[in-house]
């Protein structure tokens, strides 16, 4: 019977490993979507088997794994190559940062990476039925790398546990899963791990503890570093050699089917020279008329990296774990060595960079006992950690409490600083009241904070003394940055700041919010857990059921349907503003028309038959461009950036949904004939004068409550309409 299930998932290849009642570890082979490393694969008995991170949108559904190339290779349409995606975990980690931004592209990557999962998961339940005679999963343990943003920890959870459903689910670092995996018989209970993987690289320094049998019963965390930089970097640096070479623009340059062959083929050729002194792979596009034979030697890519960010980057990530590792108040000394584990560090071109770089540690490099190790060592110690808790963690972000100042704009004030080793009281507590007569709550709005390092006058950048925090740099948790709402006394008086606010972290990462009414002397809440930083769990929001429907003497309340964490900072502005008026209506948001993610940003119905359709663009800048052509943003630098939009501008994008979205209005109230408004909000800081024919339904986002007011005022005269957001949850999915 099947007790644990780890899954690795990876930017190149993705393992699965299982452990049963008797402790039984193996690496689980998925027939149909698995491959199988001859190389590793010593014995039949325990072959080496690996998911490819692979998708192609076949016409017959999303093929992932090995079926996904195979089936890629027999589509001769010209468009299929735009329907493949590999190296899509890099992407997604680097996109949910850029979509704080408003960059666009993060939605189809994360649609392409759900539906990797989806399949997955599809195979894996069946698989699980012919080994276990079940596809129950009591404990399911996810890896994710150190530096991977909040929002992508948040996904991992949600995606495997929609699609596999376990009892209960757990994530770890994966450079920390692999310390776990190596015992203290090869290496001693001080373990320094660095994962060299094709999307991220991590170093994390930690004290195993050992019981009796030698088996690891904790693992204190010292020190864990990353950067978003990994194999597939080498990939692209020999696919535009190769292309150099032959005195060709990069792959990049060219169309996506000569760019994913090019640096599949650069792929190729790093594995060969990770073996031998000299590689020949031979590549041929006839429809780009490019024939080229990759023919590199050893010393030839050793040259590459040496040169290359990669390079840069894996030196600025050993100094900087050197000196964390300083500051933790432990002796270089008193490692023995740093283990290499990871894909990428059997190319030895990187083993130099880091044997250079530890070098000037004093460190030496050891090798995992096997090659199999050093590729499976990190689910393998996923395993693990289900018996072995991990302590002595600590922040990788500060984090922060947004305010809202008497003059109506939000100031924020640091609760926890990056670094702080967790269970941790907060410096920092909260008084404060009712503002106003119809305040009925206290909204406590917590985020992540990503500052930008200060540039100085000679060039060089530092994060010493920050400036005042602004909202860029915010990243809210839980729905809409509201993780609770504290309800106070109808009775109290307006200004008297009684309610005393204090915050912690517990020893499971969990933030815990303390509330004590100073004037009655109650304690309203006692250590609440709010939300789990860990892991990114959905936020417990204390706040009562919202009523059964809204009429025309409703709550003058705006009510969300269905929140997301995962919106980007203009998103969430757009409907903390929309949820703040004093009127009645319903907020969709990250809606679904067809097949595609976020088809439209927010959408507001309210009883007077008007839907607001809304698309929101975060580029800060100039704008400029017709209701028919393509805008365009210029920022103070000069740069330009296209307005992503399909079709061609937000406009037309916003436009193209009525249809859709009236007829799904029409399916649960057909006596009813509902009004349409499409909506573009921008940034504050945009300027929209240079875009022509969009009149007011082009604004600033701090326009938008008085946009939607005077609507509402024209259509005092119409008859009111009970909206029910069972039948609205049914028209959009959401049920």
């Amino acid at each position: 019977m099947l007790q644990h299930l780890a899954i690795d998932l990876g930017n190149t290849n993705t393992l699965i490993a299982s452990r049963d009642q008797e402790g039984t570890e193996a690496l689980l082979h998925l027939p149909r979507i698995s491959q199988l490393d001859t190389q590793l694969s010593k014995t039949p008995e325990k072959p080496f088997t690996f998911v490819p991170s692979e998708v192609f949108h076949s016409d017959d559904g999303p093929e992932v794994g090995a079926r996904a190339w195979a089936k890629l290779a027999e589509d001769e349409r010209p468009d299929a190559y735009r329907r493949y995606g590999r190296n899509f975990k890099r992407q997604l980690l680097d996109s949910f940062v850029q979509a704080r931004h408003g960059e666009q592209g993060h939605r189809s990557l994360l649609e392409t990476s759900t539906d990797f999962v989806r399949v997955l998961c599809h195979d894996l339940k069946q698989e699980l039925e012919v080994e276990f005679g079940s596809n129950h999963i009591p404990t399911l343990i996810l890896t994710a790398p150190v530096q991977a943003p909040s929002e992508y920890r948040s996904w991992l959870r949600e995606v495997f546990n929609d699609n596999l459903q376990p009892e209960a689910i757990r994530l770890i670092d994966e450079s920390t899963a692999a310390a776990l995996f190596y015992g203290e018989e090869a290496f001693g209970s001080r373990v320094l791990i660095v994962d060299i993987g094709g999307s991220t690289s991590d170093i994390t320094l930690a004290d195993i503890g050992f019981a009796g049998d030698g088996s690891p019963q904790e693992a204190r965390l010292i020190t864990k570093t990353g950067a978003f930089v990994g194999g597939s970097t080498v990939d692209d640096l020999i696919a535009e050699k190769a292309f150099a070479l032959q005195g060709l623009n990069s792959p990049a340059t060219f169309n996506r089917k000569t760019y994913l062959r090019a640096i599949r083929a650069g792929e190729k050729v790093k594995k060969k020279l990770s073996f031998r002194a000299r590689a020949l792979e031979p590549y041929e596009d006839l429809q780009a008329g490019l024939t080229i034979n990759m023919t590199f030697r050893d010393s030839d890519l050793a040259a590459m990296i040496a040169g290359s960010a990669i390079a840069s980057s894996l030196k600025d990530l050993v100094q900087v774990t050197g000196v964390e590792i300083q500051q933790r108040g432990i002796a270089l000394n008193s490692i023995s060595g740093a283990i290499l584990v990871g894909g990428c560090t059997i190319c030895p071109p990187i083993r130099t960079v880091l044997s250079e770089a530890f070098s000037a540690l004093d460190l030496e490099l050891s090798d995992s006992p096997t090659e199999e190790d050093r590729f499976a060592a990190v689910v393998f110690g996923a395993l693990r950690s289900v018996d072995a808790p991990v302590s002595n963690d600590y922040l990788l972000h500060d984090y922060a409490i947004r305010l809202r100042a008497g003059n109506g704009n939000f100031v924020y004030q640091t609760l926890f600083r990056k670094g702080t080793v967790f269970p941790c009281l907060s410096d920092f507590a909260l008084n404060s009241g009712r503002q106003s007569k119809e305040q009925t709550g206290i909204r406590i709005s917590v985020g992540e904070l990503y500052r930008q390092p200060r540039r100085l006058a000679d060039g060089e950048s530092t994060s010493e003394a920050p400036g005042p925090l602004v909202a860029s740099e915010f990243r809210p948790l839980g729905t809409a940055g509201h993780l609770v709402v504290i309800p106070v006394d109808p009775t109290a008086p307006v200004g008297d700041k009684r309610y005393r606010i204090t915050f912690a972290i517990d020893a499971e990462r969990q933030l815990l919010l303390t509330v004590d009414d100073t004037v009655s002397k109650h304690r309203l809440f006692d250590n609440k857990v709010i939300v789990d930083l860990n892991e990114s769990a959905p936020p417990v929001v204390a706040l009562p059921p919202p009523p059964p429907a809204i009429t025309s003497t409703g709550s003058q309340k705006i009510i969300e349907l269905n929140p997301n964490p995962s919106y980007n900072n203009l998103e969430v502005e757009a409907a903390s503003l929309l949820r703040d008026m004093a009127m009645e209506g319903y907020l969709i948001s990250n809606v679904i028309l067809g097949h595609h993610l976020h088809e439209v940003d927010h959408l507001l119905i309210t009883p007077s038959g008007e839907s607001y359709i809304m698309e929101c663009k975060n580029y800060s800048g100039t704008w400029t461009g017709g209701i028919n052509s393509q805008w365009i943003c210029t920022a103070p630098d000069g740069s330009e950036r296209v307005i992503a939009a399909r079709p061609v501008n937000p406009m037309l994008q916003c436009r193209r949904y009525i249809g859709d979205v009236l007829r799904r209005l029409s399916t649960e109230y057909p006596e009813v004939q509902f009004s349409k408004a499409c909506l573009v909000i921008a940034p504050d800081h945009a300027h929209l004068d240079g875009v022509s024919g969009c009149g007011p339904n082009l604004m600033n986002v701090s326009a938008l409550p008085a946009f939607i007011t005077a609507m509402e005022a024209r259509r005092q005269e119409r008859q009111r309409i009970d909206l029910d957001p069972q039948r609205l949850r049914k028209a959009f999915y959401l049920v």
